[in-house]
């Protein structure tokens, strides 16, 4: 689990923040006044030094502390590559395998969502949804592209395409739509009319909309 240190030399009055290992420190570098850079021997930034950052003995911090972030992308890339990359670059050939993958874990989401007793509470969706997220992982690996930079990308174009759909008069944008059922070839997740319409009703209410 990733972890940020803080730690306040009250002596020097700095205070370091590190998210990277303070032991891969090789070089250290002044951006401005005040403000230094910690890099590992690769380049990357692995911490921030503030100096002169409180009034001389107002507050001392003995130890360091460290504050739970959870799993970086690029910690989170390297986990399922531990899992799983000799087994995709040995026996994966084609992109069709992950397809097909993915189109099946988003046929078992469905599954649960419309189920009699599912919806957005059935249990075990969010596991379902996070084999999703593993899978695409894996697939990135399997096509060696790195998941943060993929991500910073993605989150950009749906921060342009929300831009944009704000832009749009409330009453011309376009109504949503469900289109449930993928290709038999692909998978098949036994989705019925009546499966469908609970996914409507349910839809409706999740957004407050009276019938």
């Amino acid at each position: 689990m990733a972890k940020v240190i803080v730690r306040h030399d009250a002596e020097g009055n700095t205070l370091d923040l590190w998210w990277g290992e303070p032991s891969w420190e090789f070089i250290c570098e002044e951006v401005r006044e005040g403000l230094v850079l910690r890099k590992d021997k690769g380049g990357n930034i692995i911490g921030v030094e503030i100096l002169n950052w409180l009034p001389i003995g107002s507050w001392k911090l003995d130890e360091p502390i460290e504050i739970d972030t959870g799993m970086p992308l690029r910690e989170a890339q390297l986990k399922v590559k531990e899992v799983s990359e000799k087994y995709d670059k040995e026996m994966v050939y084609t992109s069709a395998f992950f397809i097909t993958l993915l189109s099946g874990q988003l046929g078992s989401v469905a599954n649960k969502y419309l189920a009699v007793n599912g919806g957005r509470k059935a249990e075990g969706i969010e596991v379902d949804i996070a084999d999703i997220i593993i899978c695409s992982i894996a697939y990135l690996n399997w096509l060696d592209k790195n998941a943060s930079e993929a991500f910073e990308k993605a989150l950009k174009k749906h921060g342009e395409k929300l831009a944009s759909l704000n832009k749009t008069p409330r009453a011309s944008r376009p109504v949503a739509k469900v289109i449930v059922g993928v290709e038999e070839a692909v998978s098949s997740p036994g989705i019925t009319l009546q499966m469908v319409e609970r996914a409507w009703v349910r839809f409706r209410e999740e957004l407050g909309i009276k019938t």
